[in-house]
């Protein structure tokens, strides 16, 4: 199966519509005749890699300085920001946690299991997740499950029941109620044009 790679913002929207196409998380992929890239600067480093490919690293090199690009990434660097960087967390058992949470890609874990899995007290990953966070690890993974929702509505034509059982809700009707007290509109309302409607839209353009 060809390995291509896309933006992480829209990787969830990418893998609903083509569930069999191999999405790797990584900056840029030539796989098989093709080039796909996680846009911004990883489009640079995927050029400089080609470069390096047909005319060696010091052409490339060369290449990058004058793009003011430092060092030319590999294809398989990661896209994100560390953990620390983007959470401000730096406690090692707290970023552990963060990661084992976003590891579950929605679904939700249980507090006691969390500490479980990392050889802590619950007692004292709420402390740590109070401190660093500034909320308790259930409300922490409810804003990012929200937040994952939100887009899958702007960036899919999935219906609201199917957002909420892949974003770990019980029910469309709860999954309703808490995207309405967190972003004080509805999930209808939070919907953008319709995924077929921006297809054509791009392709008039």
């Amino acid at each position: 199966m060809q390995r291509v790679t896309l933006h992480w913002e829209v990787m969830d929207a990418f893998h609903e519509r083509f569930p069999r196409v191999n999405v790797q998380l990584s900056l840029f992929e030539i796989d098989q005749g093709r080039m796909s890239s996680a846009g911004g600067s990883a489009s640079l480093d995927m050029m400089l890699h080609a470069i390096a490919l047909d005319h060696g690293m010091s052409v490339a090199t060369r290449v990058a300085e004058h793009c003011l690009h430092r060092g030319i990434r590999a294809g398989e660097s990661g896209q994100r920001s560390p953990l620390p960087m983007r959470t401000g967390a730096h406690h090692p058992t707290l970023v552990k946690a963060i990661g084992l949470i976003e590891a579950k890609n929605g679904e939700p874990m249980v507090v006691s299991v969390l500490a479980a899995e990392l050889g802590v007290s619950a007692r004292h990953l709420l402390r740590l997740f109070q401190k660093h966070i500034g909320e308790p690890p259930a409300a922490w993974q409810l804003r990012q499950r929200l937040n994952r929702a939100r887009a899958l509505l702007i960036q899919t034509d999935l219906n609201v029941t199917a957002i909420s059982e892949i974003c770990g809700f019980r029910s469309a009707g709860h999954f309703s109620t808490a995207f309405r007290k967190h972003f004080e509109s509805s999930p209808s309302q939070s919907r953008g044009p319709r995924a077929s409607d921006r297809l054509v839209a791009d392709v008039m353009s």
